[in-house]
């Protein structure tokens, strides 16, 4: 028998966090506009798994006499790449609080850039079928810092 709780999830946190710093590594790179895609594709990917860390479902065995337990899992109560769908999938107080926390963070609106942003991870990956175009990606940027931070301050906070 599986149960589980809806949490935070740290372990999804630390993936958005490294994916990020991948980023930024690549941002501060000299010849950075070789490799534009891979810095869009961290950025990206940093804002989805953030959004998916404020919501995971523990899993774990119930104990029974003579079995082994199966190790602890967690996964996102949210699936998908499309940020403002997976954004919308949160519980509203968790919208909320994120939101609001992102606001006094980085001083700029949450939803116009993940609805600006929503499909980035998608469109650079496939980016060799498509014709031009071009990334904002210093707003990108912002966007991939204020949600890592915001979801780690309201992380913080539901452990009150």
């Amino acid at each position: 028998m599986v149960t589980g709780t809806t949490r935070p999830d740290a372990k999804i946190w630390r993936a958005a966090q490294q994916f990020f710093e991948a980023g930024e590594i690549l941002w501060a790179h000299e010849n950075r506009d070789k490799c534009i895609y891979p810095l869009i594709m961290n950025y990206a990917f940093s804002c989805e798994l953030s959004l998916k860390a404020t919501e995971s479902l523990v899993k774990y065995s119930s104990v029974q006499y003579g079995i082994v337990l199966n190790p602890i899992s967690s996964e996102s109560c949210v699936t998908g790449h499309h940020l403002y769908s997976i954004f919308q999938k949160l519980k509203q107080e968790t919208r909320d609080e994120i939101e609001a926390e992102f606001l006094r963070l980085a001083e700029v609106d949450l939803i116009p850039l993940l609805r600006k942003f929503s499909t980035y991870f998608v469109d650079v990956r496939y980016s060799f079928e498509k014709t031009g175009g071009s990334y904002a990606i210093s707003d990108l940027r912002i966007l991939a810092h204020g949600l890592l931070e915001a979801v780690r301050v309201w992380g913080g906070n539901q452990g009150r």
